[in-house]
């Protein structure tokens, strides 16, 4: 069950090294107030980076960003409510676009 999974999670690490179009399943993590680190492959096409989400090439990179949200409670709470925010507004494009179509 995808709930629990993300109810049990405060971080996202989205390790996508192939893939195209918009990544549906960081948005919904964003959108669920999850910090997420995700390689530039899995974040393409996503705006936010080192505000809504956090940047990894590197397991360096992970280890880092997973070190600072560990450590600075209030970076983590503004990195999770920077995701759900930037979710939000790619959901309302979205809808209006939808609106639009069928109007």
């Amino acid at each position: 069950d995808l709930k629990k999974v993300y109810d049990l999670s405060d971080i996202v690490i989205n390790p996508l090294t192939v893939g195209t179009g918009l990544k549906i399943k960081m948005i919904e993590a964003m959108g669920l107030s999850k910090a997420v680190i995700s390689t530039k492959m899995g974040a393409e096409g996503i705006d936010g980076r080192d505000r809504a989400y956090l940047p990894a090439e590197s397991s360096n990179d992970y280890l880092d960003h997973l070190n600072k949200l560990f450590q600075d409670h209030h970076y983590y709470r503004n990195i999770c409510s920077n995701a759900r925010e930037l979710a939000g507004t790619y959901n309302r494009q979205i809808t209006d676009q939808l609106m639009q179509i069928f109007q």
